[in-house]
């Protein structure tokens, strides 16, 4: 009998309303914002990136072929640009050396050369405004910070040049040179020593962001 009086005696329930869920919590925050998942702090905020200049861009495309997208953090882009133009470069002297009197393989060579340069130029800026709009958007959900001190669940850094894909490159550079009569190398010291800036250069430049960006991130 009195499991049956204090049963009469608890005040009927209403029903869940739909548009406020099953608890009497409101599914959005009280500034209509998107809730987080559990386990994120509200208090996190963010790291701002700073945007990219599209004038530097072009200033560095300009000087040296592929150290405008580097500037943007584009490396893998800004190397493959670099070594077209070096590739380039040499098969020009290549040919002019084994087979002068091939002027059209010459000439078709040798147009290549404004192409990527362009290329390069125009890429980089463009390629600027895009990595600015990313940047201004930002990442869907803010992340709390991890074990290392950087944000839980980003992406890989897009910056970060695999390691495999160098290896590759260098092992598939030196069975070419093994295979190829390479004489002509060392006949070509001008066209060496200007492929060795460009990918110096790409070297410093990619050195200095990392440094001016501990952990590769920003």
């Amino acid at each position: 009998m009195n499991e049956s009086n204090e049963w009469q005696q608890q005040p009927p329930q209403s029903p869940p309303n739909p548009e406020r869920g099953p608890n009497t919590e409101p599914p959005w925050g009280a500034s209509g914002s998107v809730p987080l998942p559990p386990g994120y702090r509200h208090d996190y905020e963010m790291p701002q990136r700073s945007k990219r200049s599209k004038l530097l861009a072009g200033l560095f495309a300009f000087f040296i072929p592929g150290t405008g997208h580097m500037y943007l953090g584009l490396m893998a882009k800004g190397v493959v640009i670099m070594l077209f133009l070096a590739l380039n470069i040499c098969g020009v002297v290549f040919v002019a050396n084994e087979n002068s009197n091939n002027v059209l393989t010459i000439v078709l060579l040798s147009l290549l050369l404004p192409i990527i340069y362009f290329y390069n130029i125009f890429d980089a800026v463009q390629s600027a405004e895009a990595v600015n709009e990313r940047i201004a958007a930002g990442p869907a959900y803010p992340y709390g910070p991890g074990w290392n001190g950087r944000a839980n669940g980003r992406d890989a850094d897009p910056r970060a040049v695999p390691a495999l894909s160098i290896v590759l490159l260098a092992a598939g550079g030196a069975i070419l040179l093994g295979m190829a009569n390479i004489r002509w190398l060392f006949h070509s010291a001008g066209s060496m020593i200007g492929a060795l800036i460009l990918i110096g250069a790409g070297a410093v430049l990619w050195l200095w962001e990392r440094r001016g960006h501990p952990g590769g991130k920003e």
